[in-house]
């Protein structure tokens, strides 16, 4: 949605939206209303889910966090939007942040991709468990 975002106000192709959205170089408010309109859909989705789970388990608890991974987690603006949707912390889940990094390790990529490994993780796991 925020590169859909991009691609429309910028009038290009959604390749061109893609790279112009990591490259970073782009007005701050079309980020802003991408970002708004994923998050509200995952808001929807959210929502649907945790009633569910609570319908399923027989309980009305309520969630005190979100962990978030994948690719979107590191969308500009997205948890903020989130937590005024969900109004409860949201926060990226991380897990190399307590990894010990091998000396010749880029730390700053590592930092980069850490929320999509647990996407790899769990996928990988999927194959294994199934």
């Amino acid at each position: 949605m925020v590169t859909q975002s991009i691609s429309s106000h910028l009038k290009c192709s959604m390749e061109d939206a893609e790279q112009i959205k990591l490259s970073g170089n782009v007005d701050e408010s079309i980020l802003r209303e991408g970002s708004h309109a994923l998050a509200s859909k995952l808001n929807n989705e959210i929502i649907i889910s945790l009633n569910y789970s609570q319908n399923l388990l027989g309980t009305q608890e309520q969630v005190e966090r979100i962990l978030v991974t994948g690719g979107a987690s590191s969308t500009p603006f997205l948890i903020p939007e989130l937590i005024s949707f969900l109004n409860v912390e949201i926060q990226p889940l991380a897990p190399t942040r307590k990894i010990e990094l091998h000396p010749h390790m880029d730390p700053s990529h590592m930092e980069e991709i850490s929320t999509r490994i647990p996407v790899a993780m769990g996928t990988a796991l999927r194959s294994v468990l199934f």
